[in-house]
């Protein structure tokens, strides 16, 4: 464990105030979950949410909050995440691609990353955490990964903010 550890490691409880849009697969967002973007009304965040029913089963929402939670806790490269609950009047406009409605209660919910890339080998010697960064192999090592390490990079100021993202299969066997 780290030293000092991030103090906020546990997602967050919070309720959702709207839908704003699917998630983009030409901007390489999306996903098997169908997610979605949700701002939440308690802090006015934004959030790329995945829904109890989604098409991946709960075991998604499991693994995304025990791997975020815990490299958090340790200062790995992850998102802040939250268990954003989504009210009937907001879950009944939004839809899976199968058509059903999303349903209501809690979801996993991961701070958005709005128009990041897909992370690239050359903006690691710009990286502004690059400690963060490489507990991130130490992570997913840890829970056993078993899909590909997907990372996305956000340009601040002139480094880059590189995180790991999608744990959503991770821990134990996805069959």
């Amino acid at each position: 464990m780290a030293q000092n550890p991030e103090p906020n490691w546990l997602p967050e409880r919070r309720v959702a105030k709207r839908s704003v849009r699917k998630m983009d697969p030409g901007q390489n967002e999306g996903g098997g979950s169908e997610p979605q973007v949700l701002e939440d009304r308690d802090a006015g965040g934004f959030w790329m949410t995945k829904a109890q029913n989604n098409p991946q089963g709960q075991r998604v929402l499991v693994n995304e909050f025990v791997s975020a939670a815990l490299g958090r806790r340790f200062g790995a490269a992850v998102q802040p995440a939250a268990v954003l609950d989504i009210p009937s009047d907001i879950a009944e406009r939004i839809k899976h691609g199968s058509g059903a409605a999303w349903a209501t209660g809690p979801s996993f919910a991961s701070e958005l990353m709005d128009k990041a890339a897909v992370y690239a080998p050359d903006m690691l010697a710009d990286a502004s955490d690059p400690v963060g960064l490489a507990k991130v192999p130490v992570l997913d090592t840890w829970i056993g990964i078993n899909d590909g390490r997907q990372a996305r990079g956000q340009r601040v100021d002139t480094k880059y903010d590189i995180r790991a993202v999608d744990f959503g299969h991770s821990l134990g066997n996805p069959n």
